[in-house]
């Protein structure tokens, strides 16, 4: 189907499509939404997802009325996207895989940790002519029941080695936290990163690195796309490049939308807390005091004031959810399902309960990135949304420091150093 063929006219007779390879396609133009549910048109090896997929309610389409920043959402890569060009051909037998593991790349942190550390890898694989991949094993989950590849195939359905060990097939770098390695960047050649006779590169790093990857002196050509973006614009348009949601978290999404927000006139209004240590999320360190949040009940109730607006807010810490279902607007909270549960510092939970709130991790944020109005919190997981969001408009930040809520931009996330320095999008 041809989703440019569509106009807004035609909104109700763009309707269901199978064929080969296709489980559903809606066409989106303007405030039409395309979702695509594709197996393999798009890659060599896109997995099956391995759950069953829900079924798109029967009125979905007609209640799809969408706001400006869900038509954006839905049409994801096809809005707003950067002329990043054609991946560099790679060679056959030749890695660059970001990997999380229990063993010797088991340092990972947190989720928008590794996901600054895959956006890395996969820029690095293609300027070094590498085949792209990416391994979570930590925890075991099968990440494609959340997140399916997108343009890129970087799924790998068996590891090449169970336990990755240094040898001359094998090369670790271990980029953790590491600041010289981050003020290297522009002058770095990666190719001293990935030998030629050396096969397999396993790469392990946290940082935000698009701000010092845009000043490259040495990939000046191949990162120019890069040049005069902000690092959100970066971040997500790689994001995007990578990853879109699996069939039954995207219907489980649209579902959410349609139920919620059956009109343009409905608005979506978010919060993000993330408090730290706290019962919900025992071994993370203390990022604020939970009794500190009214000022956050506030901002909520004066935009949330009539049965259009829903609110939804996701958090760290299970009592910060009750306490939001006693506020005025608990009659409107939208909530989702899932235990909580930090990514990284999770021990003595079993791998299943791991992964079920893995999986609530990344459906709660991708609800965040439909958010009409949104409140970021001290984490990189809402930085993120707002990122894929693109737009400044309705977009506020607590500040756990002062308990306040001010109007903020995206680009104000440049003056403060969330895991990328002190460095603005104009430094190079």
């Amino acid at each position: 189907m041809n989703s440019k063929a569509c106009t807004e006219r035609r909104l109700r007779d763009c309707a269901m499509v199978s064929f080969r390879n296709v489980v559903y396609a809606i066409s989106l133009c303007g405030l039409l939404t395309t979702v695509y549910l594709v197996s393999s048109l798009a890659m060599r090896e896109t997995p099956k997802a391995t759950l069953s997929v829900p079924k798109l309610e029967n009125t979905t389409l007609e209640r799809l009325q969408l706001s400006k920043i869900r038509s954006h959402f839905l049409l994801w890569d096809q809005y707003n996207i950067p002329p990043i060009g054609q991946d560099k051909a790679a060679t056959s037998g030749k890695y660059f895989i970001y990997r999380c593991d229990e063993a010797t790349m088991s340092l990972c942190g947190g989720w928008d940790n590794r996901v600054n550390g895959v956006l890395l890898s996969y820029i690095v694989a293609n300027l070094t002519g590498r085949v792209f991949k990416f391994e979570h094993l930590k925890p075991a989950c099968d990440l494609t029941r959340y997140l399916l590849p997108n343009e890129v195939d970087w799924h790998l359905p068996k590891s090449f080695h169970k336990r990755v060990i240094p040898s001359k097939d094998v090369k670790l770098i271990k980029r953790v936290d590491d600041n010289k390695f981050l003020d290297s960047l522009p002058t770095m050649n990666f190719e001293g990163m990935s030998p030629a006779e050396v096969p397999y590169v396993y790469f392990l790093g946290n940082r935000n690195y698009e701000l010092r990857l845009k000043c490259s002196t040495v990939y000046q050509n191949q990162l120019s796309w890069m040049r005069h973006l902000s690092r959100g614009d970066i971040k997500a348009a790689v994001y995007k490049r990578l990853f879109k949601l699996s069939p039954n978290l995207d219907v489980k999404l649209k579902n959410l939308l349609a139920q919620n927000l059956p009109t343009a006139k409905h608005r979506l209004i978010c919060a993000h807390l993330r408090i730290g240590a706290n019962p919900s999320n025992k071994y993370d360190g203390k990022i604020q005091d939970i009794n500190t949040i009214g000022n956050v009940w506030s901002f909520v109730k004066n935009h949330s004031k009539t049965d259009f607006d829903r609110v939804f807010v996701m958090s760290d810490a299970n009592a910060a959810i009750e306490d939001a279902k006693k506020q005025s607007f608990g009659h409107r909270l939208i909530l989702t399902d899932g235990p909580i549960v930090h990514v990284d510092r999770n021990r003595g939970l079993t791998t299943e309960h791991k992964c079920a709130g893995l999986e609530k991790l990344i459906f709660d944020q991708h609800i965040l990135m439909n958010c009409d109005v949104l409140m970021i919190g001290s984490s990189g997981i809402s930085r993120l949304a707002a990122y894929i969001r693109n737009t400044d408009e309705g977009l506020y930040c607590y500040s756990s420091a002062k308990g306040t809520v001010e109007p903020c931009t995206r680009q104000d996330f440049e003056k403060h150093n969330f895991n990328g320095g002190n460095m603005s999008s104009e430094d190079c």
